[in-house]
């Protein structure tokens, strides 16, 4: 009997390796051809981490860098929170990541250098809000700062937790962002937004690579907003559907048609003259805004589909969910990274019930579901009702229930 032929370019497994890096998210994607690998990097960052953030991110890189014999071949950065690209950003854990000479940076569109701050058109003008947005973070959040806050933790200690918290993950990662540009530029650097063709077949042969999201804003204007609460697309609390009312907010809504001309400084101090609850309302709507410039990639290879959309929430998914032909091939995904650690509105309802692959334990090519957490450390994070539906609906790989280890490995038959 002949031996069956392989097509030697053509990937015939994918190995997911999913890292514990407290919270925040940090897998590696490698594609295993018949005689070589490819290596990709999603994310690598953390905000809270019972070691230290600097000491596990360290960890995780050597494990990285022997993992893939000191060669990455891309790396993906969703977006700039902390929690998934502090590492980089890091004196010796981006040093080794930096080392690993990726071919391919692969950024959404709101990161591009090449779309200047101070011109006109939406592009510009959505940078631009951006920017401010990072600007009165670092004043309120950044080195030294959060000290001026600390008399409104008598208040509510949890709260404030969870302000600072949210704070610290949305300040402006300089060091990160430079390391990410520089990394760029030696291989080649990719700015993408929903539907944008992204080419590397070249260093990723045999693999599709469709971009879903972050649309920019003339594709979908209300990425530039949040909502507030949508019945039917997010998941309530365990006991009972949280507050109501769908009015989307736009923390900046002035952006998009003239230059930020306030002074931040002025602004921080008011803020601080606020009370917790309303300082902790705007925090959250400048996390929510920064969150939907997620980029939300689907890799297809084989008969396999494998979707990471990093923190991608509602109005970043509309795009794709109102798309006929997205939806089908949202349908047949095997494997789904599950969105912003399990939150309340960045895997909408509509998008789990498209999923054919769902089902009980028996079924046939059960859908895998990898969700990256650590207990007590975001508001309602994961939500409870969501985590049963992984749970019973899914193979579950959660990063809460690792012991110990610092990664587990998801292998899929292409």
């Amino acid at each position: 009997m002949p031996a069956k032929r392989t097509n030697k370019r053509k990937p015939q497994k994918a190995i997911i390796r999913t890292y514990q890096a407290g919270f925040g998210d940090c897998f590696l994607l490698t594609f295993q051809y018949p005689d070589f690998e490819r290596h990709v990097l999603i994310d690598f960052g953390n905000t809270k981490s019972p070691e230290g953030e600097e000491k596990l991110l360290t960890r995780i890189a050597e494990s990285i860098a022997q993992r893939t014999g000191g060669k990455l071949h891309a790396i993906v950065a969703t977006h700039r929170h902390q929690d998934h690209i502090k590492g980089f950003g890091l004196k010796k854990a981006g040093k080794i990541i930096q080392d690993l000479n990726p071919d391919v940076v692969i950024q959404p569109w709101t990161e591009d250098p090449d779309i200047p701050i101070d011109a006109t058109g939406t592009l510009s003008a959505r940078r631009r809000s951006l920017a401010t947005m990072n600007a009165m973070t670092e004043k309120l959040f950044g080195e030294g700062e959060i000290d001026n806050l600390a008399h409104l933790k008598k208040a509510s200690p949890r709260r404030f937790d969870e302000l600072t918290f949210i704070g610290e993950d949305n300040i402006t990662n300089k060091k990160a962002v430079e390391m990410l540009m520089a990394m760029g530029k030696a291989g080649s650097a990719k700015y993408v937004h929903a539907k944008k063709p992204l080419r590397i077949k070249r260093i990723l042969p045999g693999v599709d690579i469709d971009v879903l999201g972050p649309p920019t804003v003339d594709q979908h204007s209300d990425v530039t907003r949040m909502t507030s609460w949508d019945e039917d697309e997010f998941w309530p609390l365990q006991a009972a559907a949280a507050g109501s009312g769908a009015a989307g907010l736009d923390p900046f809504p002035d952006a998009p048609d003239e230059k930020s001309t306030f002074d931040t400084r002025w602004l921080a101090g008011r803020l601080r003259g606020m009370r917790l609850e309303a300082l902790l309302q705007i925090v959250r709507s400048l996390d929510r805004v920064m969150n939907n410039t997620s980029l939300i990639l689907l890799f297809r290879s084989g008969r396999k589909s494998l979707l990471f959309p990093g923190d991608a929430q509602l109005e970043n998914w509309q795009f794709a969910l109102n798309d006929a032909a997205i939806m089908r091939k949202l349908a047949k995904v095997d494997v789904y990274k599950v969105g912003h650690h399990g939150s309340t509105n960045a895997t909408p309802q509509s998008l789990w019930a498209q999923f054919d692959k769902t089902g009980g334990k028996r079924k046939r090519g059960r859908l895998t579901s990898l969700l990256s957490t650590l207990e007590g450390k975001h508001h309602h994070v994961p939500r409870e009702s969501l985590v049963e539906k992984l749970a019973t609906k899914s193979n579950l790989v959660w990063t809460e229930e690792f012991e110990g280890a610092l990664f587990h490995d998801t292998v899929i038959d292409l």
